[in-house]
């Protein structure tokens, strides 16, 4: 009998000790109401949204406890909390202007994925554990942005695990915390009116440039002045639009267009130069010849830049 006591003591120390281990769960959700100022230059975007939590223990207090990673500024614009059901019910409103490294490798045709961090400040994975609202969570169907439109949302849960105890003295390895992580991909609306709007300028120049083969070539000064002029024009069109977007370490359609229409100016600039030399002081058939090479690269020309610029515009299209 004294046995049988000591053995049901030990079960209820060790149930006991394991209800005392098990962290709180915390059920959190998100419905985003907008997203404004994208601003790609800053690499920032804004968001207003709605968060909740459904908890048990009301001892917790999440009133200064959320805390969100990779922004410049938070704003908490509306706190509540009720108990339904058992359960306390935490609803918190805010504005957020949140970091963003943009990636413009297919701009104007680019995808975006604006991504918002949120865990807990005080409370680490041993005291508490943020299980996604999925069901729930989602973007404002009514939002509406003229220059972009949204394609996905997923809200996620993760462990984030720190390198530092923050000074815990209770901690001896580090430190991890329970974080919720919302997911939005969206895409800009007007990809094609975007592009011709922008790329017009170099294509235009090329084109002009082009036009140094329909002149005589024994027309120097206005031959190679139409190419040179051309030239100039695509560079400053890259200048325009590197304005546009921000600092890149990585290479763009913007630089594989302009890069495209500089050597395609060099070359026709070059084989302007080889023809007026090779019809310099020559006979007339040597002219007839020149003539007949001018119209073969105008339209050699032609063909290979526009069939490499489809394939690079392709490329940035489907990459996504």
């Amino acid at each position: 009998m004294k046995a049988l006591k000591l053995f049901l003591s030990a079960l209820l120390l060790i149930a006991s000790i394991a209800s005392f281990a098990q962290p709180d769960t915390c059920k959190i959700g998100m419905f985003v109401n907008s997203i404004y100022d994208i601003n790609i230059g800053e690499k920032c975007f804004t968001s207003n949204f709605w968060i909740w939590l459904l908890y048990k223990d009301s001892t917790l207090n999440f009133k200064d406890d959320i805390e969100f990673r990779s922004t410049q500024k938070t704003e908490l614009l509306q706190f509540t909390l009720e108990k339904k059901n058992g359960l306390n019910w935490n609803t918190q409103k805010w504005r957020n202007i949140v970091m963003k490294d943009w990636d413009i490798r297919n701009f104007p045709f680019d995808k975006q994925l604006l991504t918002m961090h949120l865990e807990s400040a005080n409370l680490d994975t041993g005291k508490l554990i943020f299980l996604p609202d999925k069901k729930n969570s989602a973007m404002d169907p009514a939002f509406y942005n003229n220059e972009w439109r949204m394609t996905n949302f997923e809200i996620s849960s993760h462990i984030n695990d720190y390198s530092t105890t923050f000074g815990d003295p209770t901690l001896t390895r580090g430190s991890s915390y329970s974080a919720i992580q919302i997911d939005i991909t969206i895409q800009r609306t007007h990809q094609w009116m975007l592009f011709f709007k922008m790329f017009s300028g170099v294509i235009i120049a090329f084109l002009v440039g082009m036009c140094c083969f329909l002149i005589d070539v024994r027309q120097t000064s206005p031959r190679f002045a139409i190419a040179v002029g051309a030239l100039w024009a695509a560079v400053a069109s890259k200048f325009t639009l590197d304005s546009r977007v921000p600092d890149r370490t990585t290479f763009d359609l913007i630089d594989s267009i302009h890069i495209l229409t500089f050597f395609m100016i060099f070359l026709a600039i070059m084989l302007s130069a080889i023809f007026f030399k090779e019809t310099h002081s020559s006979t007339s058939k040597t002219f007839v010849y020149s003539r007949k090479a001018d119209l073969i690269a105008f339209g050699s020309f032609l063909v290979i830049y526009f069939i490499v610029v489809s394939l690079l515009v392709g490329q940035a299209v489907y990459s996504n």
